[in-house]
C-alpha cells in the first residue's frame, strides 16, 4: 500500500513538474499581460496543488487505506481536470496576448508609418507656408506697383483731360479763325473784283486818251483800240547757235541758273550735267542718281541744285564742289517735281503719291506734307514765295500757302486731260498750264479764273511731263511739240508768234528760257540739246 501511495505521488509529482515545466517560461513572459483576477485564480491553484503535494506525502508516510487512497486519486482527477482547465484557460489566454501583440505591432507599424506621413506632411506644409509667405510678399509688391501705376494712370488722364479741353478750346478758336479767313478772303476777292473793274475802266479811259492823240487812222477805221505804244521790245530767238547731244538717253528736264550763265540738263542715263550755254560746252557732271531724273531746280545764288528722282526721292547737290547733300526720301511715288523757294532754304516736291512736301534743304527733312488727291506732275512757286502752286493728273491747279500748308483754291484747267508742266510768271499776275489735250490754258491768279487757251492746229503735246517756260520778260509763252518744233505764243495777242522748225528730229520734252538774255534751250527724247538764239 505505501508503495502505491509512493508511485502514485511519484507520477502526480513528475507529471506536474513535466506539465507545468513548458509553461514555466510562458506564464512568466504573459503574467504582465493577464489580468488581475487570471493572475489571482492561478495563484490560488498553485497553492492548493502545493497542499495537495503536501497531502500526499503525508499519506506516502503514514499510509492509509484503499478507500482513503481512491478518495484521493478521485480528488487528485478532480484537479488534474481542473488543472488541466486552468492550463487551457491559460493557454488561451496566452494566444490572446499574443494576438494582442500583434495587433500592437501592427498598430505600431500603422503609428509609425503615419507618423513618417506627417512628418512629410509637415515638410509640405512648411514649403507651402513659405511659398505662401513668397506669394505674400510677391502680392504686395504687385499691389504697391498697381498703386504707382494706378497715380500714373491718374496724372495721364488729368494730362488727357486737359489737353482734351484744350484741343476743343483750340478747334473752337480754329473754326473762328478759319471762319473769319473765309470772310476775310471773300472780303479780298470782293475788293480785287473791284480792283480789277477800277483798273479795266481806268484801263479803257486811257486807251480812249492815247488813241485819240496817238492812233492810226487805218486802225481806228476797224473799231480796234489799241493800248500804249509798247516799248521797244527786245527781238526775239531766231534759230540754233548749239546743237548738242547732251545725253545717252532722254532728257527729261532742263532750267537756268538766275544769273543765265548755265545750263541744267538731267534725263534717263541717271546724269546731271551743267553746260556753259554761250559757248556750248559741258562744264560739270553731276552722279549719284539710282533712276531717271524727271525734274530740275536750281536755287537762289546757285547754291544748291534740286532733281526729282523716278526712285521715289529728291537730290540735292551743292553746286560749288559737286557734293551730293541730301537725298530727300518720304514720297512713295515718283517724285516728278521739284523747286526751291526764294526767301529760305526750303523746296518744294510733287509726287505721283498724290502729295506734295516742304522740306528743309540745310536738314533734310520734310517740315509739311500737303494732300493733293490726284497725282502731282509739277510744282511752281510766286516770286515771294506766298503762293505755291500744284498741277496734277486730273487736269487741276491747286494752289496751297507754303507758310500753312492750307489749300487757297482749286481750278480745272483742262478737262479731260492730265497736266504735264505749269509755270508762274515774274510779275506773279498768272499762271500757265500745258496739257495732254494740246491746249496751254492761262490763269489769272488774282482771281484764279481762266483766261482763254493758247492753240494751234499743229502743236502737239503727247509726253506725260513735257515741260513749258515764260519768255524772260513775260510776254511769250514756249512750248515743245511732239513733232520736234517749238512753238512760241504772244501773252498778248493769244497767238502763236513763232515756230522753231530743224532743231530736233524728235519729240520736244522741255525748254528753259535764259533770265539774262534772249535765249532759250530745247531738248528732246533722244538726249539732244538745242540752243536757240
Amino acid at each position: 500500500m505505501a508503495d502505491l501511495k509512493s508511485v502514485i505521488s511519484a507520477r502526480i509529482l513528475a507529471r506536474n513538474h513535466s506539465q507545468s515545466r513548458p509553461y514555466e517560461s510562458l506564464i512568466a513572459n504573459c503574467t504582465l499581460h493577464l489580468d488581475s483576477q487570471l493572475l489571482t485564480t492561478f495563484k490560488s491553484a498553485h497553492s492548493r496543488n502545493s497542499m495537495y503535494e503536501r497531502e500526499n506525502l503525508v499519506l506516502g508516510k503514514s499510509g492509509s487505506d484503499p478507500s482513503q487512497v481512491q478518495a484521493i486519486e478521485q480528488k487528485v482527477r478532480e484537479l488534474e481536470g481542473r488543472l488541466g482547465g486552468i492550463y487551457r484557460d491559460k493557454s488561451e489566454n496566452v494566444t490572446a496576448v499574443l494576438a494582442l501583440r500583434e495587433a500592437k505591432d501592427r498598430t505600431n507599424a500603422q503609428i509609425e508609418e503615419m507618423t513618417r506621413d506627417l512628418k512629410e506632411l509637415a515638410g509640405r506644409l512648411e514649403r507651402v507656408d513659405r511659398e505662401n509667405r513668397e506669394k505674400a510678399a510677391e502680392i504686395r509688391e504687385l499691389e504697391e506697383k498697381r498703386a504707382v501705376l494706378r497715380s500714373e494712370i491718374q496724372s495721364v488722364s488729368d494730362k488727357f483731360t486737359k489737353i482734351y479741353s484744350q484741343n476743343e478750346t483750340f478747334s473752337k478758336e480754329n473754326c473762328d479763325l478759319m471762319n473769319r479767313l473765309d470772310q476775310i478772303r471773300l472780303s479780298q476777292a470782293q475788293q480785287m473784283v473791284e480792283i480789277n473793274e477800277c483798273y479795266e475802266s481806268v484801263r479803257k479811259k486811257q486807251q480812249l486818251l492815247e488813241s485819240s492823240q496817238f492812233s492810226d487812222p487805218a486802225t481806228s477805221e476797224n473799231g480796234q483800240f489799241p493800248s500804249f505804244r509798247p516799248v521797244q521790245k527786245q527781238p526775239l530767238p531766231k534759230t540754233h547757235t548749239f546743237k548738242l547731244v547732251g545725253h545717252s538717253q532722254d532728257i527729261t528736264a532742263c532750267a537756268y541758273n538766275d544769273s543765265g550763265n548755265c545750263l541744267f540738263t538731267a534725263g534717263g542715263d541717271t546724269l546731271l550735267k551743267v553746260w556753259d550755254p554761250t559757248q556750248g560746252l559741258e562744264r560739270k557732271v553731276f552722279r549719284g542718281l539710282v533712276q531717271p531724273a524727271l525734274s530740275v531746280d536750281i536755287s537762289v545764288g546757285t547754291e544748291f541744285v534740286l532733281v526729282g528722282s523716278a526712285d521715289k526721292t529728291a537730290l540735292v547737290w551743292k553746286v560749288a564742289t559737286g557734293r551730293l547733300v541730301h537725298t530727300l526720301t518720304g514720297h512713295t511715288g515718283q517724285v516728278t517735281a521739284g523747286k526751291f523757294l526764294s526767301t529760305k532754304k526750303m523746296a518744294a516736291t510733287g509726287s505721283q503719291d498724290r502729295t506734295v512736301k516742304l522740306w528743309d534743304v540745310e536738314k533734310g527733312f520734310a517740315v509739311r506734307t500737303m494732300m493733293t488727291y490726284s497725282g502731282c506732275h509739277s510744282v511752281a512757286l510766286s516770286h515771294e514765295d506766298s503762293l505755291l502752286a500744284s498741277g496734277h493728273y486730273d487736269g487741276t491747279v491747286r494752289f496751297w500757302s507754303p507758310s500753312n500748308g492750307e489749300s487757297i483754291a482749286e481750278v480745272s484747267a483742262h478737262d479731260q486731260a492730265s497736266i504735264t508742266s505749269i509755270s508762274i510768271s515774274s510779275d506773279g499776275l498768272h499762271i500757265i498750264t500745258s496739257g495732254n489735250d494740246n491746249k496751254i490754258s492761262v490763269i489769272d491768279l488774282r482771281t484764279f479764273a481762266v483766261l482763254g487757251y493758247l492753240q494751234h492746229v499743229e502743236y502737239r503735246c503727247q509726253q506725260t511731263f513735257a515741260k513749258i517756260c515764260w519768255s524772260s520778260d513775260g510776254e511769250y509763252v514756249l512750248a515743245g511739240g511732239s513733232d520736234g518744233r517749238v512753238f512760241l505764243w504772244s501773252l498778248e495777242t493769244m497767238g502763236i508768234e513763232e515756230i522753231y522748225e530743224g532743231g530736233h528730229s524728235n519729240p520736244v520734252t522741255c525748254v528753259a528760257w535764259s533770265p539774262a538774255k534772249q535765249q532759250f534751250a530745247s531738248v528732246d527724247t533722244v538726249g539732244g540739246l538745242v540752243i536757240w538764239e
